[in-house]
């Protein structure tokens, strides 16, 4: 293991051996290194992301290390963890967050959040999801024909909010 985390900043080590400890091995850890492939990764990814992990903490998993340090000592050719395309499956969750009227309640029973009102210098400022990923939120039963309305009043506009402030603007704690 020293091998193939050398060369390794400091401050990539940790997040490195966290993925490596609470992702990589649970999946892969029982699997002879020759016997891995890059479906099994592929599927691994998949999984993660469906998870909700971060890009980073995605990235930090696959990179395996210890796989290209066995295509260094030639117990296999390829490395089966070197994965393109992953970063695309995010793409479509940040796509979603352009069509703020999929906010509509599917069946009454649940609306979900595509984008967050957050304080930053100079005011609030609307931005996606922490991890960029849309949530269904359930709605109690008492407030589903509040919200209906709400979404009736907020017309056609594609960036209307349901709830605003006292001037029509964004909800403020302050």
């Amino acid at each position: 293991m020293d091998l193939a985390l050398r060369g390794l900043e400091l401050k990539t080590l940790d997040p490195y051996l966290a993925g490596w400890r609470m992702r990589a091995v649970p999946v892969l850890g029982h699997l002879a290194v020759r016997t891995i492939t890059s479906g099994v990764v592929d599927r691994s990814v998949q999984n993660w992301i469906a998870d909700e992990h971060s890009r980073s903490t995605v990235k930090h998993t696959i990179a395996v290390r210890v796989m290209e340090q066995a295509v260094r000592d030639g117990v296999i050719k390829v490395n089966p963890a070197r994965v393109s395309g992953w970063q695309k499956l995010y793409k479509q969750a940040e796509d979603e967050l352009r069509d703020p009227r999929a906010l509509a309640l599917p069946g009454g029973g649940s609306w979900t959040v595509r984008r967050q009102t957050t304080p930053a210098p100079g005011g609030l400022t609307d931005k996606g999801t922490k991890d960029k990923r849309a949530r269904k939120v359930p709605i109690i039963e008492e407030i589903r024909p509040l919200v209906a309305q709400r979404i009736l009043s907020a017309g056609r506009a594609p960036d209307a909010r349901l709830f605003t402030g006292p001037r029509g603007g964004r909800v403020s704690t302050v």
